[in-house]
């Protein structure tokens, strides 16, 4: 299955991939350390009420100071929530590990020197995307503008690829991203897989165009 986030961002999902190993809540839908934001997840309670509680507890802890200013460069809002919410027992089994923004900087720093536009990024291990922010942040710093590069990533982790799709978009790494959900080893060439998702997808929403704009034109009479 193919889906689209924000415009160009293309998730390609390999059918395989099931479960999300959040399982951390109590009985009363509490998963420890979150406050507020943990009670979102309470049994029994109306899907659109539980959004509505998530989105507003997230609001109460300042997650517009971080995601509607200049700072949504510099941190990576998803990767201590996926880890907080996951089970002790799923993140071992995965072996998921979020990297710290500091070990993250000096990994990517050794790895980039030469940047020129339209270069590729590749993380085929990715989460949420720690090592494309600083990636991002390095092009930067060299006069270039992230969205003017093409990157790659992959995870088995379906909610760590969406998380990254979300960021992607916060870190202006523009429409060149290509995200994939699988099995790297088992499919080694995995970007052009996705790259042909992304291009079997986006021309069956073009096809749509048309009756979008009809049925536009009608809620408009």
């Amino acid at each position: 299955m193919v889906a689209v986030v924000g415009g160009e961002i293309v998730v390609a999902v390999d059918p395989g991939q099931r479960g999300t190993g959040l399982d951390r809540a109590g009985d009363e839908g509490e998963v420890p350390g979150l406050g507020g934001f943990g009670a979102v997840l309470g049994r029994g309670e109306p899907t659109c009420q539980r959004i509505k509680r998530s989105a507003v507890a997230a609001l109460n802890a300042g997650q517009l100071e971080l995601t509607a200013t200049e700072r949504r460069f510099d941190c990576d809002l998803f990767g201590p929530l996926l880890g907080a919410l996951r089970s002790r027992t799923a993140t071992k089994v995965n072996a998921q590990m979020y990297t710290p923004g500091d070990i993250a900087c000096a990994l990517t720093a050794v790895a980039l020197d030469d940047l020129k536009a339209g270069q590729s990024f590749c993380d085929d291990t990715v989460g949420t995307g720690g090592l494309l922010r600083v990636a991002a942040q390095v092009v930067r710093s060299h006069g270039l503008d992230p969205a003017d590069m093409l990157w790659f990533a992959a995870d088995t982790d379906e909610l760590a690829v969406a998380d990254t799709a979300v960021n992607g978009l916060l870190w202006g790494l523009g429409s060149g991203v290509t995200l994939y959900v699988g099995d790297t080893l088992a499919h080694p060439h995995w970007p052009e897989e996705a790259r042909r998702g992304r291009a079997w997808f986006s021309e069956r929403v073009h096809g749509l165009e048309p009756g979008m704009q009809a049925l536009d034109f009608l809620k408009r009479l």
